[in-house]
């Protein structure tokens, strides 16, 4: 078996994952400001400091794609269906569906995975968990859609109703009420 400190404190990542604990044991202990990075892009894993992951992190996108909901309907069902891509200041993307987006809070990290470029808050096997806990901003750009898309189709109703009184005004008042 080979040194794990061979290579500069990297770890490669084979069938499994290795564990916090396994990286103490070998000698490779954390500051207060570091955290365990599944790095696929790299095949390692290793400590990284939250500064590092800052800039990748998936709740820290700088740009993102315009989302087109139905015209008609205005549906939250239908948005949440429409794909949009998320831009990083390290030139990383991420192309999404508005749904996958979490709003309920959920477990928090404790890891971190990095593929593509970008680091996912992950569990302790590794599983990305995008939720209110580990990306509230993006929670909040899901939440904020959705009260748009309510705040138009209240909108909306408000001038049916406006409409129809007008017309019933007009009607009542061009003395063709009673032609047919």
């Amino acid at each position: 078996m080979s040194d794990p400190q061979a290579n500069e404190g990297h770890f490669k990542v084979g069938a499994g994952r290795i564990s916090s604990e396994e990286l103490e044991d070998a000698g490779v202990v954390p500051t207060d400001y570091q955290v365990t990075l599944d790095d696929d892009d790299a095949g390692v894993c290793r400590w990284a400091t939250k500064d590092e992951i800052r800039s990748m992190y998936v709740d820290n996108p700088v740009t993102a794609s315009a989302l087109q909901p139905d015209v008609w309907t205005l549906s939250t069902d239908q948005i949440d269906g429409e794909s949009i891509t998320f831009g990083y200041s390290n030139g990383a993307s991420l192309t999404t569906t508005l749904g996958a987006i979490d709003m309920n809070y959920g477990a928090l990290a404790t890891r971190y995975r990095k593929s593509g470029g970008i680091a996912y808050p992950a569990d302790d096997g590794g599983n990305v968990i995008i939720n209110a806990s580990t990306a509230p901003r993006l929670v909040h750009l899901r939440s904020w859609v959705h009260d748009q898309l309510r705040e138009r189709s209240e909108q909306r109703l408000q001038m049916a109703e406006l409409v129809n009184a007008f017309a019933s005004i007009m009607a009542s008042n061009s003395g063709l009420d009673g032609i047919k």
